[in-house]
């Protein structure tokens, strides 16, 4: 039983499914987004093989639902088709990409497959996390087909082969996942990375996430993410149990001494970008801060959360540009939990809270979550979820400002982010 008080996509408690179903419900979007696109642009044999990929998919969702939106949400798939979803990109573009992904994920259920699906469009990468590897096609291939025995290449020669994760001719194999944590977290780094909006960025000081190790190996990265989440499992093992289903991917997006800095997108859900810090508190609290925001991201797809998010604009003593009111929202949801990680800290007398380094941050998150708090209580006007949800967070604070030492009285303070 946690001592904690358990909220809305804050601090769960054992029985709540919410988020399980909010990510069914997205991964449905993306059906919903696939089941729609016409394949403007990708010429007569493209729209051929996406009527009959439709076909498929839609005789597959009634065999066996499970399988269909496990493979939805594979983060090369999930992420592209939400993006389409919102028209931000063109169809042929992101269409091009994204099948050839989603029928090596569909591969993995080829028991549910009524038919072989042949996609008739040019195919330069596969990415297959599941099974460990991507693979680069060069010259393009062809087209791709998925049967019972599964994917099979036809190569710009004719050729054809079968795709198991082994270099052939202009097949390129790369292994760009690592495992993170425990096996049934599911969470892989990647050193790939297909979002299409990646490069586009919001805050102020970073430029896109390109991927980038920095100066760093990737036994250094996976060693550093691995101390941070065993971290997370041992003081905040209630908010770490939904690891599996709001993180399935941290793309590394180079390293900082000085401070760290990461990013995620509402069309990208359960995909994190992270620079490596030495600091595995520093690292356990971006896993929690932007994991906070996947779930929260999850939920606008069904509820806009603040009916004044975006209309209604605040200044942020820690960024230089104005804040919409769901940023506010985003920041105080991610650092409520980061101000539970550091209660459980000091509760335990961990090494990590023994320092006045520690004890500044802990102050300075508590008060930047009391300044959120207090703008979104005078300015927000939630929807019955987002006043559910701001609830859990006030009761959450209100526990741990009461848990922790004086904090001193600063108005205009907002969450560090």
């Amino acid at each position: 039983m946690s001592d904690l008080p358990t909220g809305l996509l804050c601090i769960p408690n054992h029985a709540d499914l919410t988020l399980v179903r909010l990510q069914k419900k997205v991964r449905l979007v993306a059906l919903r987004t696939l089941l729609g696109a016409t394949g403007e642009g990708l010429g007569a044999r493209g729209v051929g093989s996406l009527t009959q990929l439709k076909t498929v998919v839609q005789s597959m969702v009634r065999r066996d639902q499970v399988a269909v939106l496990q493979a939805l949400g594979a983060p090369d798939v999930l992420g592209p088709l939400l993006v389409l979803s919102r028209g931000l990109r063109p169809q042929a573009e992101i269409l091009a990409a994204v099948v050839p992904d989603l029928m090596a994920a569909l591969s993995q259920h080829c028991s549910s497959l009524p038919e072989a699906v042949l996609w008739e469009v040019e195919v330069r990468s596969i990415h297959h996390p599941a099974e460990g590897w991507s693979i680069t096609l060069s010259p393009p291939g062809r087209s791709l087909l998925l049967n019972p025995s599964g994917l099979t290449v036809k190569l710009h020669d004719g050729r054809r082969t079968r795709l198991v994760g082994r270099e052939s001719g202009s097949v390129t194999v790369d292994r760009p996942y690592l495992g993170l944590g425990r096996p049934s977290h599911g969470v892989q780094l990647s050193t790939q990375d297909t979002n299409p909006l990646s490069l586009e960025e919001a805050h102020p000081d970073k430029s896109g996430n390109a991927v980038a190790l920095g100066e760093h190996p990737i036994g250094a990265w996976k060693e550093g993410l691995d101390e941070a989440i065993e971290l997370i499992e041992q003081v905040l093992p209630e908010w770490a149990a939904e690891i599996p289903v709001a993180l399935s991917r941290i793309v590394p997006v180079g390293s900082e001494e000085q401070m760290h800095l990461s990013a995620s997108y509402r069309e990208a859900p359960e995909l994190v970008y992270m620079t490596l810090h030495p600091d595995p508190l520093t690292m356990a609290e971006a896993i929690v801060h932007e994991v906070q925001h996947s779930k929260c991201n999850l939920l606008s797809w069904m509820d806009p959360v603040l009916h004044n998010g975006y209309t209604t604009w605040t200044d942020s003593p820690v960024r230089p540009d104005l804040r919409p009111l769901m940023g506010v929202l985003l920041a105080v949801h991610a650092f409520v939990p980061v101000a539970a990680l550091h209660h459980r800290l000091a509760v335990r007398d961990h090494p990590l809270s023994r320092t006045q380094r520690f004890l500044e941050r802990r102050m300075e998150v508590l008060s930047g979550n009391r300044g959120g708090l207090r703008v979104l209580q005078e300015r927000a006007e939630p929807t019955a979820a987002g006043a559910r949800l701001l609830d859990g967070l006030r009761e959450l604070h209100t526990f741990l400002v009461a848990q922790a030492p004086e904090i001193p009285d600063a108005p205009a303070a907002m969450p560090p982010g």
